[in-house]
């Protein structure tokens, strides 16, 4: 696989397109200072939340990032991509919101 490696990619001034940041999208993640490769969960206009492989392992991590930190990528990953985004069975994840909670009242 061949990570961005130009200067310009290591410091970007651009914005990702925001097609690359679909459920689904095949991204390198910048991260500790070098490229992994990474496939966006969900995103919106500020930020993708990504899977990534954090080192030249199988291990994965996921995580928050802004759409600076991201380019597009064209190269498979053996790991990454065979892999399923998310579970089609599996209920999408709840938003979590504030709304007041009562405390229950006890009966004695």
């Amino acid at each position: 696989m061949s990570a961005p490696s130009s200067p310009s990619h290591a410091t970007p001034t651009g914005a990702t397109p925001p097609d690359v940041l679909c459920e689904g999208a095949r991204v390198w993640v910048r991260r500790d200072g070098s490229w992994r490769p990474g496939i966006v969960l969900c995103s919106n206009a500020s930020a993708a939340t990504v899977r990534y492989r954090p080192a030249e392992t199988i291990g994965t991590g996921v995580d928050t990032v802004v759409p600076r930190s991201l380019r597009p990528r064209h190269d498979d990953d053996p790991y990454l991509d065979k892999a399923t985004v998310a579970d089609p069975d599996r209920p999408a994840p709840a938003l979590a919101t504030r709304t007041a909670v009562r405390p229950r009242e006890f009966s004695r």
